[in-house]
């Protein structure tokens, strides 16, 4: 049984929806690997199509270390739902058909009140147009407990509760980058 009969999945990225399906940065160069199966350069084809219906430019190189491999390198600037289609000597790969991206510069936090020792600190997060992920807030390095509650689907409420006086740093993270 050879890799075009199964499901292959092409990136090892680590964050993923609840779905299982891959969350990857926009604005970044994005690769995968695959092997080529006897195909030339000519002979493979991969379309990428973003969530409005663009094709992202992909560039397709033969890996010169005897792995018998390609590189498929490709970048995007839109969040959102995105489609591969490989088709290597006139066949379709059964590759996991889509993935996500995501962009943590979109995420914006708001102003963080005065707080006081054993109230609540809160605050908002916008997360209009950042796509799907995973949220984290971080008080000084993770010693102080933090929440984060979603008001509505880009939306959020943050809290930590001070327990000692004096400056506590702000950590925010989206899919494991941090929030500018």
């Amino acid at each position: 049984k050879d890799f075009k009969d199964e499901q292959t999945r092409l990136f090892a990225s680590d964050h993923k929806t609840e779905e299982g399906t891959d969350l990857l940065p926009v604005n970044r160069t994005i690769a995968f690997d695959l092997p080529t199966d006897g195909a030339s350069k000519n002979e493979i084809h991969v379309t990428i199509t973003g969530p409005k219906g663009e094709k992202c430019p992909t560039q397709i190189t033969i890996n010169q270390d005897g792995s018998g491999t390609f590189t498929c390198e490709f970048s995007t600037s839109n969040v959102g739902e995105h489609k591969i289609e490989i088709i290597m000597q006139n066949e379709q790969l059964n590759v996991i058909p889509n993935f996500y991206t995501y962009d943590s510069s979109k995420i914006k936090v708001g102003q963080l009140p005065s707080g006081y020792i054993g109230l609540p600190v809160e605050f908002e997060i916008d997360g209009k147009g950042a796509g799907f992920g995973n949220l984290e807030i971080i008080v000084n390095g993770g010693r102080v407990t933090s929440h984060v509650h979603t008001i509505s689907k880009e939306k959020f409420e943050a809290n930590f509760i001070p327990h000692d006086p004096g400056r506590h740093r702000v950590d925010v993270k989206f899919n494991g980058e941090k929030v500018p």
